[in-house]
């Protein structure tokens, strides 16, 4: 039985000295005889001379006697080396025997690969150069335990029905069986006297056979099976011979594992060349593209079947010469997460879905099926698998998801109807949400169940027709309420699942018919109105009018459909005024305006109008709609209103003008003086941006800056030396006085900034409420500085006019404290921009 390579048990060394009187070695042999022949050549010198000179023979006898002892001396040395020499010859002869055995098996295991061949030339060398009658090479089923015979050559017969078994006790006695549990050489001398072979000895005496010996055959520590040989007569085994034939078992034994294993890799070779044939033949012609990346230690292309080439344009040998171009043909967006699976270390990936980039720059979809190869060191080292392209699929999935989303989205009923009973096999969610039944129920109803009472006799016909050409019609369905609605029918005939059916495209018309309704009703409104109504297309062309059109322009709809709206002008507005407007409403602007027309009869009139344009669907602008409206006589109003507004506007100027005249009359010492500050005023605050309205403000504030004196005492007023500072309180309060005779009045309260105000300072300073900064009115900061240059550049009775520089840089020195700095840099690059100060002296 097969096991591993142990230490001989001591019931093995038995069994030797059971089996076998061989002996002592042939070295121990003859170192006794030697010491035998020593003792005896040592006594027969020594002692027999010692002896016969104890006889005191006569010289002659000793003579003879000698003699005779010599002779003696040298048979029984000729007989001891005659001995050894017969021994030894046959023991050289045996032992040159079993070397020829061993070489002459050793060269047929050089030239051999079968191992039932190996082992029967070996079991022949075997019988034919050591003198076996049998030999043979038993094997063990490993899977059964079962003995049976590998090779054999001689008295086979032996053979014949043997059935041995490993575990059968009773027949493992032999040594064969014996070698096999033990692991060690066997030998039976005689099968005769050996009491253990009693079950052997009627198949040894049938076949001629008296003794046998069984060499155990081991291959990695494992018994496989025993070399054995058996011959005609008892037979020992010197230690040489049985060294021998060990070695010989021994180099039998590792050539059939050899061979064996020569067999299997031979085997394994071809299946692997014949898998690797069609492998290549498959990856050669599959329609997908077969692949290994290396990735360790660098990135190159180690395989790419040629079906690369029609996917992505590129050949194999572009992908060998570019080691990146593995990477670069992924498309930008997808490239990351291919680049991610290939760092991550994960040992398991799904299918990865990419795009990829065509040698022609248009996008392929591949489907990527991969496996990971690892090294023994464990790194992520190559990338094998199989792209596919999927374009096709993926645009096929993305037709069929539009046309589900079409189906699924549309507004339209879908309807499937099988035509033998008119059964619905299949519609759209639009069709449950009209009819209001659930999808279950409506796959239970027939067309006839959908149809309103009144219309299902024509349901026949109307089927008949559109099975053979289609059919367009209106009628009427039924949802599950009982309500009917209008629709309109589209259906024609098609093959689905296989049989014949009637696709049905069904549009609810409710809505349009409500809206034609509205459009009829919005049409009698628009008939009916007072106004002149005109729709032009983005042309101008006209393409309808109201009938207040015709009352307003006294033109027929007849005359003036399809014409433009050019017919109507009076030469009042230029052309450049007509590219304003129409560049207004092509932008999408409303406009609004008023023009003068001319009539049918020639007559002119004044018309308001607006157009507005008309955008439909997302399309841009489709249509423009002017409502035009007759203001002549409005128009005529309005002058005569504005006639006797400016009269009156004339009229306050006037009065304003007389009461600023009254005041320099009052205070000749500064006579002109409102004059001269309020032309200057008026061009600095234009200057600043003022607008024409506000201009006109600031005019008649700057003109009654001081009428807040009309309230100060002549005492006061004209008093020719310094005031008291009582005095002083009562003339500060002018502006105080001036707020509250203007302010009243609404038509000159805008103007009330400056008399009110004019007095402030920037810092705060002023009065008569001590206003700071931008808390003071813009028009009331411009006319503090004008009003000062004007005081000191003019005379006075207690002082004469400083020059224009003083002025200047006092000006420039109240910057900040008593004046606005920006006012005040506005002012002076006036003066330098002017030349010289704008004044009336």
């Amino acid at each position: 039985m097969a096991g591993k390579r142990e230490k001989p048990t001591q019931e093995a060394h038995e069994h030797h000295r059971f089996d076998q009187d061989r002996g002592p070695p042939l070295w121990h042999q003859a170192l006794w005889i030697g010491g035998i022949y020593f003792v005896v050549s040592f006594a027969w010198i020594i002692l027999s001379d010692w002896i016969l000179l104890r006889l005191v023979l006569n010289e002659q006898t000793l003579i003879q006697v000698s003699m005779l002892k010599g002779l003696g001396f040298i048979s029984i040395t000729t007989i001891l080396i005659t001995f050894l020499a017969l021994r030894l010859t046959r023991t050289i002869k045996q032992t040159t025997r079993l070397y020829e055995l061993l070489f002459a098996v050793n060269r047929a295991i050089i030239y051999e690969r079968n191992p039932t061949t190996i082992a029967q030339q070996a079991c022949r060398i075997a019988a034919e150069r050591g003198g076996f009658q049998l030999a043979w090479v038993a094997l063990i089923d490993g899977e059964t335990s079962r003995i049976y015979p590998l090779a054999a050559w001689g008295r086979t017969a032996f053979l014949d029905q043997l059935v041995l078994d490993t575990t059968d006790d009773a027949h493992m006695t032999s040594p064969l069986g014996m070698a096999l549990r033990s692991g060690e050489p066997r030998i039976c001398v005689d099968v005769q006297t050996a009491d253990y072979m009693a079950l052997w000895r009627t198949r040894y005496e049938a076949h001629g056979l008296r003794s046998s010996a069984a060499f155990p055959l081991w291959v990695e520590e494992k018994i496989v099976g025993a070399f054995c040989c058996y011959v005609d007569q008892p037979r020992t085994f010197s230690p040489e011979e049985l060294s021998l034939l060990t070695v010989f078992a021994d180099d039998l034994a590792f050539a059939i594992e050899s061979a064996y294993r020569e067999r299997e890799r031979r085997n394994a070779v071809e299946a692997l060349e014949r898998s690797e044939r069609r492998f290549r033949t498959l990856a050669e012609y599959a329609p997908d593209a077969i692949y290994r990346l290396s990735l360790h230690p660098h990135r190159f292309t180690e395989y790419i079947s040629p079906a690369i080439s029609s996917i992505t344009g590129y050949t194999p040998e572009d992908y060998y010469r570019d080691p990146n171009l593995c990477i670069d043909i992924v498309h930008p967006d997808d490239r990351p997460h291919f680049e991610a699976m290939l760092n991550s270390q994960a040992r398991t990936d799904g299918p990865l879905t990419l795009r990829w980039l065509h040698k022609n720059g248009a996008i392929i979809w591949i489907e990527q099926h991969h496996t990971r190869i690892y090294d023994k060191q464990g790194h992520f080292a190559a990338l094998e698998g199989v792209a596919r392209d999927i374009t096709a699929r993926i645009e096929a999935q993305a037709i069929l998801e539009r046309y589900r989303l079409l189906s699924e989205n549309m507004h339209d009923i879908v309807l499937f109807v099988r035509k033998a009973d008119r059964r619905i096999i299949e519609a759209n969610a639009a069709a449950e949400e009209v009819y209001g039944y659930s999808r279950t129920r409506l796959l239970q109803c027939t067309l006839d169940d959908l149809r309103a009472p009144s219309t299902r006799p024509t349901l026949g016909g109307q089927l008949a027709a559109a099975a053979s050409a289609g059919l367009i019609f209106e009628t009427e369905h039924q949802r599950s309420d009982g309500s009917t609605f209008p629709v309109e029918v589209s259906t024609t005939s098609m093959r689905y699942g296989g049989e014949s059916v009637l696709l049905s495209v069904i549009r609810d018309l409710s809505q349009r018919r409500a809206a034609e309704a509205q459009i009829r009703l919005q049409g009698e409104v628009l008939a009916a109105v007072a106004n002149a109504i005109v729709i032009t297309d983005t042309k101008g062309t006209i393409q309808w009018v109201n009938p207040a059109f015709t009352t307003l322009t006294g033109y027929p709809a007849e005359e003036v459909l399809g014409q433009n709206p050019r017919i109507f002008s009076s030469g009042h507005q230029d052309a450049s005024f007509y590219a304003q407007l129409w560049a207004t409403i092509l932008d999408g602007t409303v406009w609004q305006g008023e023009t003068i027309n001319r009539r049918r009869d020639g007559t002119i009139y004044a018309e308001e109008q607006v157009i507005t344009p008309v955008q439909m669907h997302g399309n841009g602008i489709t249509h423009f709609v002017a409502i035009k409206q007759d203001i002549t006589e409005r128009k005529e109003a309005e002058a005569a209103l504005r006639t006797a507004h400016d009269a009156l506007i004339a009229s306050y100027d006037s009065t304003l003008a007389g009461w600023s005249q009254a005041l320099d009359l009052r205070d000749r010492e500064t006579e002109g003086h409102s004059s001269r500050v309020t032309l200057l005023t008026l061009q600095l605050a234009q200057a600043l941006g003022f607008n024409e309205e506000e201009l006109e403000h600031v005019r008649r504030g700057a003109l009654l800056h001081d009428i807040g004196k009309i309230g100060i005492p002549d005492a006061i007023l004209h008093k020719p030396g310094p005031l008291t500072d009582h005095e002083w309180q009562i003339m500060r309060r002018h502006p105080e006085y001036a707020y509250q005779l203007l302010q009243p009045i609404a038509f000159l309260r805008p103007a009330l900034a400056i008399p009110y105000c004019h007095h402030e300072h920037w810092d705060g300073s002023g009065y008569p409420r001590g206003l700071k900064g931008d808390e003071i009115p813009l028009a009331a900061r411009i006319f503090t500085i004008v009003d000062v240059w004007d005081a000191l550049t003019s005379d006075r009775p207690y002082r004469a006019a400083l020059s224009h520089q003083a002025v200047r840089e006092y000006i420039e020195a109240q910057a900040g404290s008593m004046f606005d700095p920006w006012v005040v840099k506005t002012f002076l690059a006036m003066l330098d921009q002017a030349g010289a100060p704008v004044m009336v002296h």
